[in-house]
């Protein structure tokens, strides 16, 4: 099968990860820093990111809005009209509006917490 590239779109930074919000938006996570080589994964200072939602169809991509969060984001999901993100310590629920409705589960005794299977 040979596939052919309609569409690009550069975008902002290095992305922490990316979902589906519906059959034509995705939502990309971004932590803030200037480039890759900037990134220290101990930096306790970093604490903001951009989520850029994305609209894609059949002939382009293009950048809807942009969100801004006083935390990491390192995982994001959408589930049933609510965004869900991680900073690595906490995890979040959010409307898709930016409004954060609770903190699910935090411990920020360490870089990365959380419950392992």
């Amino acid at each position: 099968m040979q596939y052919n590239v309609i569409s690009q779109l550069d975008l902002a930074d290095m992305p922490q990860d990316i979902c589906g919000i519906s059959p034509t938006q995705v939502a990309v996570a971004y932590n803030n820093y200037d480039s890759y080589e900037d990134y220290d994964a101990y930096d306790i200072a970093f604490e903001w990111c951009t989520i850029q939602f994305l609209t894609v169809n059949s002939r382009h991509i293009a950048l809807d809005r942009e969100l801004t969060f006083k935390h990491r984001c390192y995982g994001i999901a959408h589930y049933k009209s609510s965004l869900y993100v991680t900073s690595g310590t906490e995890l979040y629920q959010y409307t898709l509006g930016c409004r954060m409705l609770k903190t699910i589960y935090g411990d920020p005794s360490d870089l990365y917490t959380g419950k392992l299977p």
